[in-house]
């Protein structure tokens, strides 16, 4: 057997995880939402031969359990078998409240409870063996899908008697949830501290963006950390990316675009083991040329193929019967992914960069990359390429804990494991770089020999140092047979005490302790600002705490599992802050910074050059200095909108500052504050302030660093903001399409360097 055929098997097997879950062959686990039943020839025609494998639907309680205990599977029978007789597979949905037991959209009663766990039981033994993937609803996170308000404990509740009934059914049925919009990381932590981990065969999220697919990486990534938290034993549970598409008339998009994005969002998937993927969504489903709801399709509405829908054949046509293999060594922008079945060999290349360049990450091989996916057949596959796909390294889970010894669950554990495709014998060096933050070694030789089809794994543990910061890594290096190449393997240190500092309105000192577990806490802070220090003790536990310094107790807020004090400690602007919490002697949480005030934001803008939105004609935006602030009073109809204030001069930021925040005066009306900057490379980005559905003055902030904030001009760049930047314009949305008419105040922009 072909070595390389060999290593793919061995990593099928690992990608699958969970029985009945698709393998990592394309096309198999590609799959997108639809929005019918029955059995229409053109749509399932068209599916088939576009290269889907799978199909996500709605499998609505009120319309299959119409009289109580009466079950009509009729619709769905027909579009179960029309997928069968073209090698297609379903993913249903179990979701949505039912009349004849409950008021609203959602399950909040144990009747109620009881008869959807008898619906769900129902159609899992009308189903039996048929490769179905059962999903326990869509989005439980967020309204509409489950009123009157999003409850994660009702969800449970729900979950803990669904699947059981399911799995009594069918004893070989495919479990999968929640299906959240997003990856929120409250909701789903709470779900798995409740035990879904132990419910499911794998974990549904929906991680939309108005960023490029790969920035989904670090989500995928951060996900993965929290599974292992809560189940360090079922660290490698299955993800699964259930929905997530781009509407081709979101603002910069268009067909051209978001057919280059659904390539690389598989591929994406394909390389982070997401066994199955959904695209969203199958057919446009309306006319209005500015509405994106209706433009997410790989069709248009009367059926013809879209550039989503070409890019998904070529993909196919390209890449069928293959399995990733390995992303090969490259810069952070360029993406060369290796697929192969072991004796056809084909290489996926992009970058994200704009326009083209010229790379030679395989030696001897120069490769043009541009922002549409290539595909590069491989025949006889390099030497360089077989090394690299030859070795592997691999984190035993991707979240660790500070103070963890070596050994402990979620200490740093990385696995390399190499294997001699070649016909003779070949030298083989390790070399392990920890990060900034850990320290560690490797449990076996660093030097060895491997004989042709041999194969060894060596095992680097390691300890997270109390300085580390949340972003960690491991660069393993292999030279074998002469061919060096590189690999980092990324950690995220999961501490479950955060602190964060900053000045309040009137120059002190205000510390925020998130303790998300809510377990006792008891330490020291230590608070220095220029050259003044104070210390204080902290004692924390569930929707509780206290701050004391010496015998007086300080002023605190308590919100869920937050405590937030105000420090007698001033500081001044430019001033370098610095703040610890400390346990036993031990550092277990800090932050630092400098902020320094941006006078020239403390101009108001003279009026909104760019107003859109549903009618925006009758938008009124106006602004006005008060004697330590500015206000900005706005009268939007109903509708959403949307309204862009230039400043009267662009202001610079020197450095590389992280974040930008002000002092807001909230209405309560739920708009929306942004901000839009401009960086190095001529790119335009709007992040986000914060949601005004508060009251009262409140500190909001955005950061500057991240290039996943929203880019509005400019063409897409590497992952990473060009300092230094310029602030341009202020930005008003009214997003939630109800009139909306207020005041905000505005007071004391800061720029914030954390050095």
């Amino acid at each position: 057997m072909p070595f390389l055929l060999l290593v793919v098997m061995i990593m099928s097997a690992t990608l699958a995880g969970a029985a009945g879950l698709p393998g990592p062959a394309v096309p198999d686990g590609l799959g997108v939402n639809i929005h019918f039943t029955g059995a229409p020839a053109r749509d399932l025609d068209l599916l088939q031969a576009g290269g889907f494998r799978f199909i996500r639907m709605d499998f609505p309680w009120a319309g299959v359990e119409k009289e109580k205990g009466k079950y009509d599977f009729a619709p769905y029978d027909a579009l179960t078998a029309g997928l069968e007789q073209r090698g297609m597979r379903a993913l249903y949905i179990l979701d949505y409240g039912n009349p004849l037991y409950e008021a609203g959209n959602s399950v909040q009663t144990e009747a109620g409870r009881q008869a959807f766990a008898r619906f769900a039981a129902a159609a899992a033994e009308h189903f039996r063996g048929r490769g179905i993937v059962w999903e326990l609803w869509n989005e439980p996170n967020i309204k509409p899908f489950w009123t009157p308000e999003p409850d994660v404990n009702q969800y449970m509740a729900l979950a803990k008697v669904v699947f059981p009934a399911i799995r009594a059914a069918d004893p070989q049925a495919i479990c999968i949830g929640p299906g959240t919009s997003g990856l929120p990381r409250e909701f789903l932590g709470e779900c798995f501290r409740q035990g879904l981990l132990d419910l499911v065969d794998a974990v549904s999220v929906h991680p939309y963006r108005n960023q490029p697919p790969e920035t989904a990486a670090r989500d995928i990534l951060a996900l993965r950390a929290l599974i292992g938290r809560y189940a360090p034993a079922r660290a490698d549970v299955p993800i699964i990316s259930g929905e997530w598409g781009y509407s081709s008339v979101w603002d910069k998009y268009d067909p051209a675009r978001q057919g280059r994005y659904l390539s690389r969002e598989f591929l994406t998937n394909l390389s982070l083991g997401i066994p199955l993927s959904i695209w969203y969504d199958w057919h446009d489903d309306g006319p209005d040329p500015k509405e994106s709801e209706h433009h997410f399709g790989t069709v248009t509405l009367d059926y013809q193929p879209k550039p989503a829908y070409l890019a998904m054949q070529e993909l196919v046509r390209n890449l069928g019967g293959l399995r990733f293999v390995r992303r090969l060594q490259s810069a952070a922008e360029d993406y060369l992914l290796l697929f192969s079945d072991g004796r056809r060999h084909v290489l996926a290349t992009w970058t994200l960069l704009g326009g083209s360049h010229e790379t030679e990450a395989v030696p001897g091989m120069r490769l043009t990359l541009t922002e549409t996916v290539a595909y590069l057949p491989l025949d006889p596959l390099p030497k360089a390429i077989a090394a690299q796909a030859a070795w592997s390294a691999r984190a035993r889970w991707q979240g660790v804990r500070l103070g963890a010894a070596p050994g402990e669950p979620l200490s740093p554990e990385i696995a390399v494991q190499v294997r001699n495709p070649f016909p003779q014998a070949a030298p083989v060096m390790v070399r392990i770089k920890p990060g900034p933050g850990l320290q560690g070694a490797l449990q076996g030789p660093a030097r060895f020999v491997l004989r042709p089809e041999a194969s060894r794994t060596l095992v680097w543990r390691g300890r997270v140092s109390a300085r580390a910061r949340e972003d960690l890594s491991v660069a393993v290096e292999v030279e074998f047979a002469g061919i060096r190449s590189r690999q980092v393997v990324p950690l995220l240190l999961f501490n479950p005490v955060h602190l964060q500092a900053r000045r309040t309105r009137g120059g002190a000192l205000e510390a925020s302790i998130d303790n998300p577990d809510g377990d006792a806490l008891q330490a020291a802070l230590v608070a220095r600002a220029g050259d003044r220090t104070l210390d204080c003790r902290v004692t924390m536990g569930t929707a509780r705490g206290r701050v004391t310094m010496g015998d007086q107790d300080l002023p605190v807020r308590v919100e869920a599992n937050r405590l937030t004090v105000t420090l007698p400690l001033r500081a001044r602007g430019g001033d370098k802050v610095w703040l610890a919490l400390r346990e036993g002697g031990r550092t277990i949480a800090a932050d630092h910074f400098r902020a320094v005030p941006v006078p020239g934001l403390d101009v108001p803008p003279a009026s909104c050059r760019q107003v859109e939105g549903d009618r925006p004609e009758r938008a009124a935006f106006s602004f006005s200095r008060l004697p330590d602030s500015w206000a900005m009073a706005y009268d939007c109809p109903p509708g959403w909108a949307l309204a862009v204030a230039p400043l009267p001069r662009p202001v610079p930021l020197t450095g590389s500052p992280r974040e930008i925040g002000a002092w807001v005066k909230g209405d309560g009306t739920d708009v929306y504050l942004c901000l839009r900057y401009t960086d190095a490379a001529g790119r335009t980005f709007e992040p986000l302030l914060g949601r005004i559905d508060f009251s009262g003055w409140r500190y909001l902030s955005a950061r500057l660093d991240d290039p996943t904030n929203d880019l509005v001009a400019g063409p897409p760049g590497p992952l990473r903001v060009a300092f230094p930047v310029t602030i341009d314009a202020i930005v008003l949305s009214d997003s939630n399409k109800a009139a909306a008419k207020g005041r905000l105040e505005i007071a004391g922009w800061e720029a914030v360097y954390r050095e």
